[in-house]
């Protein structure tokens, strides 16, 4: 048998837009929703400080599940990461999801800057990409000001990028742009803990005052 073959060109012949029409084939439409990391400034030796990642939807968006990859620097020699939040309250899939999966952690193949987390709509669900997509807590502990800065990746990590996954036939095909970002450290400024000593030590003198009231009545 002969094969058949479309034409594409205009004067004559079965044109790629005729076979559409007639056997209702479509491109599936591919939507792109953004995300820039840029820099981020965190206290130099110090754990437990938290990076909120934003994403931003195009009209149409749509996902059904993400997997969240993300690395500091090349992933074993920088600040590591303690923790990531795919599912808090505040985040996009807090009020949908079907609970986190993932490797978590490399930290057990030298990896301590490395982390995978995944999680998925319950079925059916579909979430428009707009908000909080991940709360991550890292820890920059014996890392110093001059040590930095450090690359923040999440768009091609050692364990693959930050993406939507595959959607299900039922979902619109949204892809996930990422421009990765730095993170720079900064001196805790001495300030801080002066303000906050003074407001204990005002809260102190009050309460001292109540009580001697108190005794002399």
């Amino acid at each position: 048998m002969m094969a058949m073959h479309a034409k594409s060109s205009i004067g004559g012949g079965t044109t790629l837009l005729a076979l559409v029409l007639a056997f209702g084939w479509a491109p599936t439409p591919v939507r792109a929703a953004t995300m820039a990391v840029g820099m981020r400034t965190l206290f130099e030796n110090t754990p437990g400080q938290l990076v909120e990642f934003l994403v931003t939807s195009a009209a149409g968006d749509q996902t059904a599940g993400l997997n969240f990859n993300i690395q500091i620097g090349d992933g074993q020699t920088g600040p590591q990461i303690t923790a990531v939040d795919l599912l808090g309250p505040s985040t996009l899939f807090g009020a949908n999801n079907t609970g986190l999966g993932g490797t978590g952690s490399f930290q057990s193949a030298g990896y301590g800057g490395l982390w995978e987390s995944t999680t998925t709509t319950n079925p059916g669900g579909l979430l428009v990409p707009d908000g909080v997509l991940a709360v991550v807590t890292v820890d920059t502990t014996g890392f110093f000001e001059a040590d930095g800065p450090f690359d923040l990746v999440l768009s091609n990590t050692l364990n693959g990028p930050t993406d939507f996954g595959v959607a299900p036939p039922s979902a619109p095909n949204t892809t996930l742009t990422v421009t990765d970002g730095q993170i720079a450290l900064a001196i805790p400024e001495p300030t801080s803990g002066l303000v906050l000593g003074l407001l204990a030590g005002v809260g102190l003198a009050a309460r001292r005052s109540v009580r001697r009231q108190a005794r002399r009545r």
